[in-house]
């Protein structure tokens, strides 16, 4: 009975374990969490099961969950099920902010002032006008913070364009899609390791 004891475990996710204070999480808010991922894509049966077994009550389970939704950490989703509507939490956004310590560093990348005054032009000459200075700052930070490469920038805009779309923030989201990818390809990519890849 000991060793069956012993080995029953829960399947917990190592780098939210790992990395829960840089999302702003304490123990009982990943303590909840947990709680939570472990009935993913069950239907919200109440807090009595959340409750269970912890010293939190009601009220402070309820606080945290509002926090972790608050986070975008935590999602709701309404999904029909056996005819009937019921709520559903998701954990989309918290799986993609937990992607970025597993990110391979890389060196942001030397750029001209000619390959970022070229991608200004660029963008005027597709879009057809001038850029607003609300436009100019964000397309900065994209070069400056976020660290896209002039080619991804000028790709996620065609690709933008093509769509009809001159939103920036539509851009945005297609340079999130293609960096996600890239990190997912980097990741997947196998290594030679008779070459010396490491």
């Amino acid at each position: 009975m000991d060793n069956y004891i012993k080995y029953i475990q829960i399947p917990v996710n190592k780098i939210l374990f790992d990395h829960y204070a840089d999302l702003n999480l304490d123990e009982k808010s990943l303590i909840v969490l947990l709680r939570l991922i472990e009935k993913e894509n069950e239907k919200f049966a109440g807090f009595d099961s959340l409750i269970s077994g912890t010293t939190m009550r009601k009220q402070e389970v309820i606080s945290i969950i509002q926090d972790l939704i608050q986070l975008d950490l935590v999602g709701i989703e309404t999904k029909e099920i056996d005819n009937k509507w019921v709520e559903m939490y998701t954990f989309d956004t918290l799986y993609q902010k937990l992607t970025q310590f597993i990110t391979p560093v890389t060196k942001p990348k030397n750029r001209s002032k000619e390959d970022i005054s070229e991608v200004f032009q660029y963008i005027e000459s597709l879009y057809g006008r001038a850029l607003t200075p609300a436009e100019f700052e964000r397309i900065s930070e994209w070069i400056s913070t976020d660290n896209y490469d002039t080619e991804t920038i000028k790709q996620g805009v065609d690709m933008a364009f093509k769509n009809d779309v001159t939103s920036l923030q539509y851009v945005e989201r297609i340079l999130s899609t293609l960096k996600r990818k890239e990190v997912k390809d980097n990741y997947l990519k196998p290594k030679n390791w008779l070459d010396g890849e490491s």
